[in-house]
Order: structure tokens, then sequence, then C-alpha cells
């Protein structure tokens, strides 16, 4: 039986691989201009922020826009979600004495790192700050209205039960503004001045960086698709061609009949890839859930939402698969549980 490798001309073989070159630099170019466009609405997004300041209050002494510069650019080079968060709380810090990051985890909002409390520095995995979205506090009152809220700590009536557990301090004015990721509110930066009397005059300055921070998270998934893109394919080794065909064609090998086909071998390995990158972005958007997730075994319930969505999409992309190998659970497990499936927390419900 002849090996269909082996009916290739040295011309064939070549038109393909340019072929496959040309496809390869139209990915790159895709890639490359989808982080073009995404910067493009990052900066229209600034331009807008930036037009809204308040020009008629003075600059605090200390603080200028090549500061604000710098926490955006650091902020960029972020390569993960919580390098992104770490360097957003930080930003806010130059303007703020004391901030605190809260990550949206179902009806709950769960503390993920605070700057300035007594608490200060707590990670992720001791976060020691939970509370659910019902309560009349400041957190609640941003998530429901998606926009920045500056209040006095009087004037919800359970602001005191969070601020307790953060600090000794009743600060005089409190600010909670929304961090969007995908349109939707995935965290709610919380700052004050501390005991100071002073007031927070550089709102609009937060919610830059917290635009940025958004922003950047968003783009995680396209800057991770572009170094990791493979490298341009080989040409095809043109020597010893007609040596090596006269050697192989001495032997015939009887297939076996169980053997996958060439097709149903690129179907597997596409579907593979395409789980992995599925999967892949649901931890890049919800590193702080995921990590939680891992710890209390309920990943499945924290991200239900963003897997059946992903779940969806590798289905109607393979759907003969579906039934026989579910390479879409495999990456939940190795991605998401890091090997671990009971931390999905979805035996029963498969």
């Amino acid at each position: 039986m002849e090996n269909q490798n082996l009916e290739k001309t040295p011309s064939e073989a070549r038109e393909e691989w340019e072929q496959k070159l040309d496809s390869f630099r139209q990915e790159l170019s895709s890639l490359k201009s989808s982080i073009s466009e995404g910067w493009e609405k990052l900066e229209n997004e600034l331009r807008k922020l930036i037009e809204e300041v308040p020009r008629l209050k003075p600059t605090p002494a200390g603080v200028s826009w090549e500061e604000l510069e710098k926490v955006i650019e650091e902020i960029d080079r972020g390569s993960k979600q919580s390098e992104i968060l770490n360097s957003l709380l930080l930003g806010v810090g130059k303007y703020c004495q004391r901030v605190a990051l809260f990550v949206i985890s179902g009806q709950e909002v769960v503390g993920w790192l605070a700057k300035g409390f007594s608490a200060e520095g707590v990670p992720t995995g001791r976060a020691k700050v939970t509370l659910p979205l019902t309560q009349n506090n400041i957190l609640n009152e941003v998530n429901t209205r998606q926009s920045t809220v500056i209040a006095k700590p009087e004037d919800q009536p359970e602001n005191d039960q969070f601020l307790q557990r953060l600090g000794e301090a009743l600060p005089k004015q409190i600010l909670a503004t929304p961090l969007f990721v995908r349109g939707k509110v995935a965290a709610i930066i919380y700052a004050d001045q501390g005991d100071s009397l002073e007031e927070i005059t550089m709102v609009p300055l937060v919610e830059i960086i917290s635009k940025v921070a958004g922003m950047a998270i968003e783009l995680l998934p396209l800057r991770r698709k572009l170094a990791e893109a493979p490298p341009p394919p080989k040409p095809p080794e043109e020597a010893k061609e007609e040596v090596e065909e006269e050697e192989k064609e001495e032997v015939e090998v009887a297939p076996s009949p169980e053997a996958i086909t060439e097709e149903d071998r690129k179907i597997h390995e596409e579907a593979q890839r395409f789980a992995r990158l599925l999967v892949s972005e649901i931890r890049l958007y919800n590193e702080v859930e995921v990590t939680l997730g891992r710890k209390n075994q309920d990943i499945y319930q924290r991200l239900k939402d963003d897997i059946e969505r992903s779940r969806d999409a590798y289905n109607k992309r393979f759907p003969t698969l579906a039934s026989t190998t579910d390479y879409f659970h495999e990456q939940l497990v190795k991605i998401l549980a890091e090997g671990d499936e009971s931390a999905l927390g979805i035996q029963e419900q498969d």
C-alpha cells in the first residue's frame, strides 16, 4: 500500500509549505491587529476620562501626570491577572492612604489584597473579609449602580461591618469604583484617607487606573496568543528524497485496522488546542476566582457561566467528539484544578 506522503513531488511539497507559511503570516497579522485594536480602544477610553478631570480643582501637591503614566506602564507590564491587580492597588495607593480590592464571587465580595490597613498585604489564599452582596454598604451600591460612589461611612448603614474588619480608623470619606472586565463588574476598588481629615480629590485618576487595569486584563489572552504563536513552518527537505523513497518502498506494512486516519488525528489535535485555549482564557480572566475555587473546591460554582459558555463553544465546534472524548473537561482539570479533579466540585453533576 503506497504511503500518501511519498506521492508528493518536491514542487508539490514546496507549494504546500508556502501555503502553510502564508496561513501562518495571516494568523500572526490577525493577532497583531487584534492587539492594536484593543489598545486603540483603551486610548479612546483614557482620552474620555482625562477630558472629564475637573480642571477647576487644584492638583494636590506631589501628584503629576508623569506619575500616572508610570502607574499605567506598570499595569501594562503585568503578564497575568494577579500582577495587574497588584499594580492597580499600588497605583491607587499613590492617591489614597488606604486601598482594598474586593473580587466579585457569585453573590459575595471577597477581600483580595489591601494596602494601608492593619490587614495590609493579605494575600488571596488568606483573604479575611468576605461579605454578601446583599448588605447595605458602599460595595453593594457600586455593584448595583455600576459606577463610582463617594460617600460618608454613615451613608450606608452596614459600611462599618467591613471597615472595622479592615482597620481601626473611621475615615471622613470613602470611595469605591468598579473594575470592569468584558462588560461586567469583576471587582471593586475601595479607598479612603484613613484617619486624615483630607477628602479624596483624585477620583478621576482612580477611575483611569481602574479602566486601564480592566483593559489590560481583557488583552491578556491576545498577548498570550501572540507570545505563543508557533514558529513559521520549515521548508521541506528535498535532498535524499529519491533515496528515502526507494528504501521505504522495499517494505510494505499493512495498516492496523484500528489506526486513526490523518484527518481524524488533525481533528483531535485541533480539539485539544481549542479546549486548551478556551480554558486558558477562563483562567486569565478569573485568576483570583480560580485560586479561591481551588482552595474551597468549588471552581465550577464560582465560574459556572464562563465554563458552560466555553463548553458550548467547544461542543458546537466539535459535536462528533462531545460524546466520545471530552478534551474540554480534561483541560478544566489540568488548567483550572491543577490536576485535582475534586477542586472543580462537579463530580455529582457529571
